[in-house]
């Protein structure tokens, strides 16, 4: 069998992509590096990238067999967009934080030495004490008291007395006829006595105690840093020439570099359509 080979342009990127100015591949791309950025959005680089930049280029193969209808559908379109984001998306975050870095251009040599120091005291002490004291006691005591008295009463009685004889018929005068007189003397003792006595006893005991714990419990830290800054320029360039490269570095922007990732997947490594014709065989 002989096999005849057809030729047939292949369908440029806008052709495969009809819906590029809203929903192109940059919309299906998820959570690239730049999402965060709100100056950048996926309708503004898919109208770059298909409108300004590589809409004309033909589709690679794998778009090719993704076509439905002749067309990239939703479903196709994230296939293509996982297969970017498994290629380039770490490169992307490594170059979307490397063109971010704040440096000085005219230095290559800028170092920070840092340090840091610190202590941490802790002291415990826990001191226990129990004191006190204790005694008895015991008395006794007595009291007697003695009382009493003695009365002696003395008395003397003298009496003087004299009688007389009245005649017969007579009541004036009388003729004595006894005289008499005596002493009576009277002596009494009245004795009175006793005695009192109180007895008596008192015993007990005391006693006193003290008990406590005194803790003491302190925790301190001193923490510090230093850090050192050395910059300037290092290994015989010039200032000149530090600058120079820089403006190298940014001729050429991040997202071209991008552009260039999506074009290796979805379109032929060729500058312009018109260039080249894709053949195939039936």
């Amino acid at each position: 069998m002989i096999m005849q080979r057809r030729s047939y342009p292949r369908k440029t990127l806008i052709e495969a992509f009809p819906d590029w100015k809203t929903r192109g591949i940059f919309a299906f791309i998820q959570n690239p590096p730049w999402a965060n950025d709100t100056a950048v959005t996926a309708t503004a680089l898919d109208l770059d990238y298909f409108g300004n930049r590589s809409g004309s280029k033909q589709i690679a193969p794998i778009v090719n067999h993704l076509l439905s209808s002749g067309v990239v559908d939703d479903v196709a379109s994230e296939t293509l967009a996982q297969i970017i984001k498994m290629k380039f998306g770490d490169t992307w975050k490594r170059r979307w934080d490397a063109y971010h870095l704040q440096y000085q251009a005219d230095k290559n040599y800028d170092v920070t030495e840092s340090g840091s120091h610190g202590k941490t005291t802790s002291i415990q002490s826990t001191k226990t004490y129990n004191s006190g004291t204790s005694g008895t006691y015991q008395g006794s005591a007595s009291e007697s008291v003695m009382h009493g008295k003695t009365e002696t009463t003395v008395a003397r009685d003298s009496r003087t007395g004299s009688s007389g004889v009245y005649g017969f018929n007579t009541q004036e005068d009388s003729v004595p006829s006894n005289d008499s007189s005596g002493v009576v003397d009277y002596n009494a003792t009245v004795t009175d006595g006793g005695s009192d006595s109180t007895n008596g006893s008192e015993s007990g005991s005391n006693s006193t105690s003290h008990t406590g714990t005194d803790g003491e419990n302190t925790t301190g830290s001193e923490n510090g840093t230093n850090s050192v800054i050395k910059s300037g320029i290092f290994g015989g360039v010039s200032r000149q020439e530090l600058i120079s490269k820089e403006l190298e570095l940014w001729r050429k922007s991040f997202f071209e570099q991008v552009y260039e990732d999506v074009d290796s997947v979805l379109a032929l490594p060729i500058y312009a359509a018109e260039e080249s014709r894709y053949f195939i065989y039936l």
